[in-house]
C-alpha cells in the first residue's frame, strides 16, 4: 500500500538514504550527513539570496508498505516588496528523489505535491530540479526514471499561471 504523509524525525534515515542513492549516482562517495540532510529541510544557509524569501516548507514522503521510496521538497514564497518579482508568491517543487522501482508511488507523491501547489495558489509554479546539495542542476542522466516522470507529469520549469 502506497502513502503520501508529510515528512516526521522517524523518516530521516529513510530519506537520507534515498538522498545520498541519487547523489551518489552522480558523484561517487558524494554524500549527505542525517543531521544536515534535517538542517536544509528547515533552511538552506546555501541559498542566502533566495532562502530568506520562503513563506512555508513542505517535504513530502511516499511509503510503500512502511518504506521511503519518494519524497518531494516543496516552497512557497512570500509576497513582500524584497522578495524578487519572479518569485514573489510564487510556489515550487525545489527537489524531488525516487526510487526506479517505485514508480507508482512516485507518481502519487508528484500528484499529491502538485495538489499542495494548487492549494497555495501561487503566482507562478516551476520544478527546479536541483540535487539539493553540490554544483548539480536539473535533471542528471543518471537520473532517467525522474525525468521520465516528470515528463509524464509535462512538470515544466518556470510555468506561470
Amino acid at each position: 500500500m502506497i502513502v503520501i504523509e508529510r515528512f516526521r524525525d522517524e523518516h530521516l534515515l529513510q530519506l537520507t538514504s534515498l538522498v545520498n542513492l541519487h547523489l551518489g549516482a552522480l558523484a561517487p562517495g558524494w554524500a549527505v550527513p542525517a543531521p544536515v540532510l534535517a538542517a536544509l529541510l528547515a533552511r538552506n544557509p546555501g541559498e542566502y539570496v533566495v532562502d530568506p524569501w520562503v513563506r512555508e516548507r513542505a517535504t513530502l514522503c511516499a511509503l510503500e508498505d512502511g518504506r521511503l521510496v519518494a519524497a518531494a521538497h516543496l516552497l512557497r514564497y512570500g509576497e513582500a516588496t524584497e522578495v524578487a518579482p519572479s518569485y514573489r508568491a510564487a510556489a515550487e517543487i525545489n527537489w524531488l528523489y525516487s526510487l526506479p522501482t517505485n514508480s507508482e508511488a512516485a507518481e502519487r507523491l508528484l500528484a499529491v505535491a502538485e495538489q499542495q501547489i494548487g492549494i497555495w495558489q501561487p503566482a507562478a509554479a516551476w520544478f527546479e530540479g536541483s540535487a539539493l546539495l553540490g554544483p548539480f542542476t536539473g535533471i542528471p542522466d543518471a537520473w532517467p526514471h525522474v525525468a521520465a516522470l516528470l515528463a509524464a507529469h509535462n512538470e515544466p520549469v518556470r510555468r506561470v499561471r
